[in-house]
């Protein structure tokens, strides 16, 4: 035996029982994980037509929001915007790289897709909408894995709500 290989382990010869047990026991697995696979892709359907259709019908429930993140948005897209306290260099609080992640997409969907200031507004919620509900979905296919099915399902029912 040479250093550095290894030597090859022998595996004992399984019964013909023995394999189909194995068999058996591999194709119950599988069609266990294609079920949760599914599960999952309806909690995250179920989430993705809740975020988007809030970002469609719900209006900006906060100042703050507009404030905050719109206005700097639109700086950045068109130029001029209104700016808060809070962006102004002489104090600094807010930075601008989190208002860039959402202008980048803001102006390629601007320049590819629609020219009108609305659409773009609302192709940057849409585009929110699927990150939030892929992040819940994430978040909820933990909980399930963690705390079990049942506080996985109420996790999911509370955030739909």
């Amino acid at each position: 035996n040479k250093k550095g290989e290894s030597k090859a382990v022998k595996r004992p010869k399984l019964t013909k029982q023995q394999q189909e047990a194995l068999q058996e026991y591999r194709e119950t697995k599988a069609k266990a994980e294609a079920g949760l696979e599914s599960k999952f892709k309806a909690a995250f359907c179920v989430l993705l037509f809740c975020r988007v259709m809030s970002s469609v019908v719900n209006i900006i429930p906060d100042c703050d929001e507009t404030m905050n993140y719109w206005e700097p948005t639109h700086y950045l897209m068109y130029g001029h915007g209104l700016q808060t306290w809070e962006y102004s260099p002489v104090y600094g609080l807010r930075s601008y790289l989190y208002i860039l992640l959402h202008s980048i997409p803001g102006n390629i969907v601007s320049i590819l897709f629609l020219r009108s200031k609305i659409n773009t507004f609302y192709a940057i919620r849409g585009l929110l909408s699927v990150v939030c509900a892929y992040a819940e979905q994430t978040f909820y296919r933990g909980i399930d894995a963690r705390f079990g099915e049942t506080i996985g399902f109420g996790t999911l029912f509370f955030m739909i709500l």
